[in-house]
């Protein structure tokens, strides 16, 4: 089953979020004036793993938007430039350094990363911005996270920063 929102009788679409970045799909919302819907996933499913998840008004908690922890980043990224410099030290090449940029960029750019987490009692929506660079991805994702904002205040649900 593939992600198909069913939409009740009287529900109305406010906002239908398809965010594509580096040709992947990296955030979908269909936010509606009764519940928010979101592609799911099987954990061990033999055909198609993707399922519809849904969270009505009354089971959300709070709408939170916000940025990553720059302390997180920089230990992730400290610990992949330690990493490449011990695996670099027992006489490998490419990947290693790989590994070394990737932290040095994480360490950076990690804590800048844009967060969106929709919470209920007993589940939740949780998405981080991938890192990326351009100037035309960070406006679609302000876009973005502006009409959950929007949308959460126009439907009076508890809105965290």
């Amino acid at each position: 089953m593939a992600f198909r929102p069913q939409i009740d009788p009287g529900e109305k679409i406010e906002a239908d979020i398809a965010l594509v970045i580096s040709e992947k799909p990296s955030l979908r919302l269909v936010l509606t004036n009764r519940a928010a819907y979101w592609p799911g996933k099987k954990a061990f499913a033999v055909s198609d793993a993707v399922t519809t998840e849904r969270l009505v008004f009354a089971e959300i908690l709070s709408v939170a938007t916000g940025k990553r922890s720059s302390l997180g980043s920089l230990a992730i990224g400290l610990v992949m430039v330690v990493g490449g410099i011990i695996w670099t030290l027992c006489g490998y090449a490419g990947a290693p350094q790989a590994l070394v940029v990737g932290g040095v960029i994480v360490a950076i750019v990690g804590g800048r990363r844009r967060t969106l987490l929709i919470r209920a009692e007993r589940q939740k929506f949780m998405w981080t911005e991938p890192i990326t660079f351009g100037g035309g991805i960070k406006t679609e994702v302000t876009r973005a996270l502006e009409s959950v904002r929007t949308w959460a205040q126009s439907n009076g649900l508890r809105l965290e920063a």
